[in-house]
């Protein structure tokens, strides 16, 4: 074992977890650790063991690097204390064989300054901005980006990519093969941590009880494992690339990809008076198997929608209210329900009117709610102070009280 490895990176790491990382000027207590408590491969039984690290020990205080005490009336033979002497860090550093944080740090910090000066979406400008105010005043990159030099790396260079592609949607793992040269690379390294960034500083939806998933998450920047499909049932006609098409030809629902959204054009929906969209795909098959009438088109939802999804719902409220059409939206009667519900309200269809999402729906199902604790009850008070979650009001008050919240499922039961 290289017990001077393990002890001088003990002593650094509780280093630059201290005020004096920060500015060793200001440092008022010694960087130390206690043998017995903090440095268990000290066995003070084991002589052979205690004599090496006693050694050691000395040698680095010979060097100027750490200061020691012995135990009383050990003296010689049991060490107390050792602590890092902060005058003399670059050698600390140099005899573990590592670079000092404040060097990855500021390495950091110039890949983060390069970024900056070609990023072009607002969200990512904002993250910068956080990452660089954060490594100026804290001197870490974390938890906003690693403080590690190669995994910071890794994520900027995606964001990097997201940044250069303007939302046009790749594949990821056809991204991860143009970016990391490893088609795998993206989805095992830094997934996740690109997920969070855009998930804090451009979807900012609702807590994490209900926050969307990394993969409705990435969609929204335009990475996705597989082109959007989007399903609908009804009378709608279309125009692709100069060619009309009927989809009510589908009686048991049509599926369009992203791209054909993009060149369709919705010339008109015959016979249409109300639009429904419905959030859970079971509820959305059975109602268009079951329950559907002629005069309806019934969009399947989904959660968070991804741009794609979302321009397909603009075309058809364009049309829809240019004909007057009643437009309705059935979700879960919980959190992320009421959220899904107002986002499309707020951004798309202001007339949007809720589907089975009252106090008579939540009522007339009370053998199939499901139970909530404190902290969800807590998000759903929130939503009583914002107008508008208004017309939700009342159901939530019943959802509070009850501690019960209610999916969209239980109405596929009798």
């Amino acid at each position: 074992m290289n017990y001077k490895q393990r002890l001088l990176d003990k002593l650094l790491d509780k280093f630059e977890r201290s005020r004096a990382y920060l500015d060793e000027s200001t440092a008022r207590r010694r960087i130390m650790i206690q043998l017995s408590a903090e440095f268990p491969e000290y066995d003070i039984e084991k002589s052979e063991t205690r004599s090496l690290v006693n050694s050691i020990v000395h040698d680095l205080a010979e060097q100027g690097i750490v200061g020691y005490d012995w135990l009383p009336h050990e003296n010689g033979n049991i060490l107390s204390r050792v602590w890092l002497r902060l005058d003399n860090l670059p050698c600390a550093y140099e005899s573990a064989g590592r670079t000092p944080k404040k060097d990855k740090v500021n390495t950091v910090l110039s890949m983060v300054l390069d970024c900056s000066q070609s990023a072009a979406l607002p969200w990512l400008q904002e993250f910068l901005s956080a990452t660089r105010a954060a490594i100026e005043t804290r001197r870490r990159a974390a938890p906003l980006l690693p403080d590690d030099v190669e995994q910071a790396r890794a994520v900027l260079t995606a964001l990097q990519g997201i940044n250069d592609r303007g939302g046009e949607e790749c594949l990821e793992r056809v991204f991860s093969l143009q970016y990391f040269g490893n088609s795998k690379y993206f989805e095992n390294n830094v997934r996740g941590k690109v997920a969070s960034i855009i998930r804090k500083y451009l979807v900012e939806e609702g807590s994490d009880l209900d926050a969307p998933s990394d993969d409705e998450v990435l969609s929204q920047v335009g990475l996705v494992r597989s082109p959007e499909q989007i399903e609908f049932s009804g009378s709608m006609v279309g125009q692709l690339t100069g060619i009309l098409v009927d989809f009510s030809a589908f009686k048991h629902g049509a599926t369009i990809n992203s791209p054909t959204v993009a060149d369709l054009e919705i010339i008109s929906l015959p016979s249409v008076k109300k639009i429904l969209f419905i959030e859970n795909k079971a509820n959305y098959l059975n109602y268009i198997f079951r329950s559907k009438s002629d005069d309806e088109l019934v969009i399947f939802h989904g959660g968070f929608y991804s741009p794609a999804r979302g321009a397909f719902f603009q075309k058809v409220y364009e049309t829809g209210h240019r004909d007057g059409v009643e437009f309705r939206h059935w979700s879960d009667i919980d959190l992320g329900g009421f959220r899904i519900f107002c986002r499309l309200q707020s951004s798309i269809i202001p007339e949007l009117i809720p589907h089975f999402m009252d106090r008579e729906a939540f009522i007339s199902r009370r053998h199939h709610w499901v139970n909530f604790g404190e902290k969800y009850q807590a998000e759903l008070k929130k939503l009583l102070e914002l107008p508008e979650y208004a017309q939700f009001h009342s159901v939530i008050q019943l959802m509070i009280a009850e501690k019960a919240k209610l999916e969209q499922e239980a109405f596929l039961l009798s």
